[in-house]
């Protein structure tokens, strides 16, 4: 009896997940640790961009973007830009949901962990059960 109390009080834990949705897809990724790398290339100058970002039990912040350019139009001329063999933009925007456009030469990152994406994605982190995360993986299957 007890061991089937311990079972319904594991699958009743909270764990933090990202889920990253369109129209034809849905993926939840359960994270340990508190951050996200998105790295890309820019689409003019061919330049790397990468940005940072804490995942919080139900918010996705935005916390630094670093890229190389040449400089000029379309550079960023806020105060929190600073440079450093390149340009970093030092950030505390914080989002219930983010709006992405991703595609394959996009890394997403997490937790050491590399995931690619083709497409247009709804990102939104939450807490849901253990329980719910692994009915949604079988679901997966």
């Amino acid at each position: 009896m007890k061991w089937i109390i311990s079972v319904v009080l594991v699958l009743c834990m909270p764990i933090s997940v990202i889920r990253f949705s369109n129209q034809s897809e849905e993926k939840t990724i359960a994270y340990k640790s508190s951050y996200m790398t998105i790295s890309q290339i820019h689409s003019v100058s061919h330049t790397p961009i990468v940005e940072y970002f804490d995942l919080g039990s139900n918010t996705i912040r935005l916390n630094r973007i670093e890229y190389k350019d040449q400089g000029g139009a379309g550079m960023p001329n806020e105060s929190n830009v600073t440079y450093n063999n390149g340009f970093v933009i030092d950030k505390q925007v914080e989002y219930d949901q983010l709006f992405m456009i991703l595609n394959e030469e996009n890394d997403v990152e997490i937790d050491e962990k590399k995931y690619s994406f083709n497409g247009a994605y709804e990102l939104e982190a939450r807490q849901i059960t253990l329980f719910s995360y692994v009915l949604h993986r079988l679901g997966d299957l």
